[in-house]
């Protein structure tokens, strides 16, 4: 059981090509051999050449698929075709070089049982969120009589989103970013060679995707997970400790920066802070009695004026007042006092750190061979 001749079929070659795409070659054997049992892989071996072994003519292509076809009916005679080419954007395998005009050498083909390398995509759009003062000020929106709006308003912002795919040889990998979702960066992340370049961002993961995936060269077999991860990115903000009141994360008060993507909320109520029982005490405006006339009048001078039940100077506010970083109502004549801007931190997981996860970006983590 073994092969006893082979031949090119010259009058088969084949070659192909295409403006910006790499070029392909077709080369054709004929194999006989001495007994229907012959193995598979002799046959496909018998001609000598070997995935990743450059065209004769062309050191810029190398094999790339290798098909072998039984001739006829002879069950002794196949056919064994060589595709030659030179992979563009091809993620399957990795770590060619690629071919050098100034020297004319061929490419280095890529190692198929080398986990591939990773690579970036990514994409801006526009989303929304409630703020409550003006961009890239700390004075709060405000109506013509000078109340700030304390229900905010809707702002459009640039949102940037990441698609990062990556390849890892362990599953440990795969677990710690998969169950990462919907955590953001403690550290400043990615670093690169200035890090107030990178480090200003702040980072969340959208979502991660992950398949398992093989490769076999020869009788060599690599087993690797593929993970697309979705990053969001945002520029951070200035928090002013005097004006932003960050609730809901831990420590949340420490920070000097904020992430661009959370809400501003005026803060507001009926109530103020005040040294009573349960902390808190209705809000109260002035009431103002006029005459049939129209004129104001002076409540002191009313009936019963002593306790006050039948004409009260002041009563509880009707709508909300914007309140202060101490929890106190603003005064609506002072044009220069800053409502508090309250910032829900509304993450439920803890922030991690993403250098652990994927490296100093954007290279990324370390990966292990074949298994």
């Amino acid at each position: 059981m073994a092969v006893v001749n082979n031949y090119e079929n010259v009058v088969a070659r084949t070659s192909s090509g295409e403006i910006r795409n790499a070029p392909t070659y077709t080369r054709t054997f004929t194999v006989r051999c001495d007994d229907p049992d012959t193995s598979m892989v002799d046959i496909a071996n018998a001609p000598g050449i070997k995935y990743g072994d450059p065209h004769p003519h062309d050191a810029s292509c190398f094999v790339t698929t290798v098909d072998v076809d039984a001739d006829g009916d002879s069950m002794l005679i196949y056919t064994v075709s060589y595709s030659y080419t030179r992979p563009v954007g091809d993620l399957s395998v990795t770590g060619g070089t690629p071919t050098d005009p100034a020297t004319g050498g061929g490419n280095t083909p890529p190692d198929p049982l080398q986990i591939p390398e990773g690579y970036w995509a990514g994409s801006s759009t526009l989303e929304t969120k409630q703020s409550g003062y003006l961009p890239n000020t700390q004075s709060p929106m405000r109506m013509t009589n000078g109340r700030p709006i304390t229900s905010g308003v809707l702002l459009d912002y640039a949102s940037e989103q990441i698609n990062m795919t990556n390849y890892y040889g362990d599953w440990g990998s795969v677990q710690k970013i998969a169950s990462s979702v919907d955590c953001m960066n403690s550290d400043t992340w990615p670093v690169g060679s200035d890090a107030t370049v990178y480090g200003y961002w702040a980072w969340k993961i959208m979502s991660c995707n992950w398949s398992f995936k093989q490769q076999v060269s020869g009788q060599e077999r690599l087993e690797y997970y593929e993970v697309t991860v979705t990053l969001q990115r945002k520029d951070r903000e200035p928090s002013d400790i005097n004006v932003h009141d960050l609730q809901g994360w831990p420590a949340a008060a420490n920070l000097s920066m904020m992430p661009g993507w959370f809400p501003r909320i005026v803060a507001a109520g009926f109530q103020e802070r005040a040294a009573v029982p349960g902390g808190r005490k209705p809000i109260q405006v002035p009431i103002e009695y006029k005459d049939c006339e129209g004129n104001p009048l002076d409540p002191s001078t009313f009936p019963d004026n002593e306790n006050c039940t039948q004409y009260p100077a002041f009563e509880n506010t009707t709508e909300e007042i914007p309140l202060d970083r101490s929890g106190k109502s603003l005064d609506p004549d002072d044009m220069d006092a800053k409502a508090a801007i309250i910032v829900p931190w509304t993450e439920q997981k803890d922030p991690v750190s993403f250098t652990s996860l994927f490296g100093n970006g954007p290279p990324y983590a370390p990966k292990k061979g074949p298994l």
